[in-house]
């Protein structure tokens, strides 16, 4: 009979290493992805907020959204 059985597997046997080429390319993959997350934060087309309206179309008529509108909101403001 022999010392090793065909069974058991050996205590050391390891999974072969990757090679570097693909670390490379998985690094280089992460980091592509990086830059296009970021540069779409930065570049992309953002909502303008309040618009911007004129102090002649204020003063005329002080109100933003249709007229049928479920709801009003009033603002006062003292700033004086």
């Amino acid at each position: 009979m022999s010392k090793h059985s065909s069974k058991r597997p050996t205590p050391n046997k390891r999974r072969p290493a990757r090679t570097s080429a693909a670390r490379w390319l998985w690094v280089g993959a992460g980091l592509l992805g990086l830059v296009v997350v970021v540069g779409a934060a930065f570049f992309w087309p953002r909502a303008g907020g309040a618009p911007q309206l004129s102090a002649a179309r204020l003063a005329s008529d002080p109100t933003l959204g249709p007229a049928g509108a479920p709801i009003t909101l009033v603002e006062y403001g003292d700033f004086g």
